[in-house]
């Protein structure tokens, strides 16, 4: 656990993959879920919990730690039913993961998802409007139509 969170305060370091003010709040609030904030977590987990019967902290964490927890966690996308305030926390997880993952192995996990999972994580990745996806992520935007 200590290992991950050491991961966790690296990959999320401000900076740590050029990211804009957006992407730092993001990469705040995933910091603020993982350590078990209640505030962080405190819509789109029960939601998670409630609807989907999904432990949205646990496959969090899971996600972070191997690519078979970042697939299992794209998968969950397939069938996530997080709405209103839990849908930017759900985004800037999503976005906290391809920057940790980068677009490569990232792509690689998602491709191999559903096309309603690709096109949920594209979907949330587009609504924290990332400075320059195309470029910055191009296997990853290619992945699924945007809006």
């Amino acid at each position: 656990m200590k290992r991950l969170a050491a991961l966790m305060a690296l990959a999320l370091a401000p900076g740590s993959a050029s990211a804009d003010d957006a992407d730092k709040q993001c990469a705040s609030w995933v910091k603020e879920i993982l350590s078990g904030s209640a505030d962080a977590c405190s819509d789109l987990c029960p939601q998670a919990k409630q609807f989907d019967h999904y432990d949205y902290l646990a496959g969090l964490k899971a996600a972070f730690a191997s690519e078979q927890g970042l697939e299992n966690f794209l998968a969950y996308l397939d069938r996530s039913s997080i709405i209103g305030a839990g849908a930017e926390p759900h985004a800037c997880s999503v976005l906290a993961l391809l920057l940790h993952w980068g677009d490569q192995r990232f792509s690689g996990s998602l491709a191999k998802q559903s096309d309603m999972a690709r096109k949920q994580a594209i979907g949330l990745l587009d609504y924290t409007g990332i400075d320059s996806f195309q470029s910055k992520f191009p296997k990853t935007y290619r992945l699924a139509p945007h809006e």
